[in-house]
């Protein structure tokens, strides 16, 4: 009995059938046992009194500006919140990925629309200094660089191709904590 409870409770169909049902004999209690239509009539004749009554402003009209204002002070808190929570997901976004370490180099890229490699160009590891791959010294700090003797096409073909393996294999959030 409770395993087909269970598997009419997980069918789509059968949960809303169900819970229809709960709410129905809640609704037939709430009435006939409760006697809850008074209470909710004289609710809500309260409440259209007050809304039809007027001070200086219709009450109406005081109603309307309430919520404006609550959702204006909702939308400020929502932003302030933001500033000083940012949410995990921005700060594990890939776009984020634009920058590692290959080949003894630091390398920076950015990513097109259609999440596409480009700008891709290395630096010195120790200044910073933009260098090409063929360098055997950076002209910045004098740091010894690992020299590659590839083209520039064919390292950066590589360089491209590790940095899609990380995005792949998520290792690219262990670089962008660092």
């Amino acid at each position: 009995m409770g395993s087909i409870l269970k598997k009419l409770w997980n069918d789509s169909v059968w949960s809303k059938v169900i819970a229809g049902a709960i709410l129905t004999v809640l609704a037939i209690i709430g009435t006939r046992l409760l006697n809850w239509w008074p209470t909710i009539g004289r609710f809500i004749k309260s409440i259209w009194g007050f809304i039809l009554s007027t001070t200086a402003v219709p009450n109406w009209l005081l109603g309307i500006l309430s919520l404006l204002s609550l959702s204006v002070i909702f939308i400020i808190f929502a932003i302030v919140w933001e500033q000083f929570h940012p949410s995990q997901t921005q700060e594990l976004d890939w776009h984020t990925y634009t920058s590692d370490i290959f080949f003894g180099l630091r390398w920076r890229w950015r990513y097109s629309i259609y999440s596409g490699i480009y700008n891709l160009c290395s630096f010195c590891p120790n200044c910073d200094y933009q260098i090409y791959h063929y360098d055997s010294r950076c002209d910045s700090c004098g740091k010894i660089l690992d020299q590659s003797y590839e083209s520039q096409d064919a390292l950066e073909d590589k360089v491209e191709r590790l940095i899609q393996q990380k995005l792949r294999n998520g290792t690219w959030i262990e670089q962008n904590q660092t």
